[in-house]
């Protein structure tokens, strides 16, 4: 077992590199997608120690989400468009902390060590190493700069260049102008992602019952798959 539990974990290292559980997912399907149409994916998620069938069933997913993002006309159907910046890293850094957001672990470090804390839980593991300890999965890391700008609100501190997030929870502290120029980018990108919505909803493009329906219907999947994945 333990041998086993290895090579499972050796596995998993070709595709987690830089400390993020969905750059691995994303990884282990892109090479799923390459051994299908070598006509070899089932051999391909034997070596991985991955399930064929939730490989299958991302891939629907993928696909569904896709159809419901041009019928509500967020994306058009020329793809090469919307996926110009897909290579870069840290925008999609962005864009998961954005989605996840407020599901955040702070790191606090000793001399010698670190440990991981979240607000509703206190300390947290990486792993399942303690019987009743709370443990994290399907971690993603992310700079203060994405942090600040991505997740939730700002608010000034008791000093010049002191920031907080998550009532106080959270804090950062900076040079004054550098805390003055993250507020300002904040609210710029917060005016233009609510511009993007608005103009969405005037041209009746997602406040449509049966899109919001089939959004619905579409992330219990998700959720249900997630939960699948865990238990394995």
């Amino acid at each position: 077992m333990g041998l086993f539990v290895q090579l499972a974990e050796a596995a998993k290292a070709q595709f987690s590199r830089d400390h993020s559980d969905y750059f691995a997912l994303v990884r282990a399907y892109e090479g799923w997608k390459v051994a299908e149409q070598a006509l070899s994916r089932y051999e391909y998620c034997w070596k991985n120690f991955l399930s064929a069938q939730s490989m299958k069933s991302i891939d629907s997913l993928r696909r569904e989400f896709l159809s419901l993002l041009k019928d509500t006309s967020v994306v058009k159907s020329n793809m090469v468009i919307f996926n110009a910046w897909n290579y870069d890293e840290n925008l999609i850094r962005v864009v998961i902390c954005y989605g996840l957001y407020p599901g955040i672990s702070s790191i606090v470090h000793n001399e010698k060590s670190f440990s991981l804390k979240t607000v509703e839980d206190g300390q947290v593991l990486l792993h399942s190493i303690k019987v009743n300890s709370v443990f994290l999965r399907d971690t993603n890391v992310v700079s203060d700069s994405v942090l600040l700008l991505s997740g939730g609100s700002i608010s000034k501190g008791d000093i010049d260049g002191h920031l907080k997030m998550l009532g106080g929870y959270l804090e950062f502290f900076m040079e004054p102008s550098l805390a003055e120029m993250y507020l300002n980018l904040r609210k710029d990108l917060d005016e233009l992602f609510k511009y993007k919505i608005d103009y969405l909803h005037r041209t009746g493009r997602i406040a449509r019952m049966g899109a919001k329906g089939k959004f619905r219907h579409f992330f219990m999947k998700c959720r249900n798959l997630t939960s699948h994945m865990k238990r394995r």
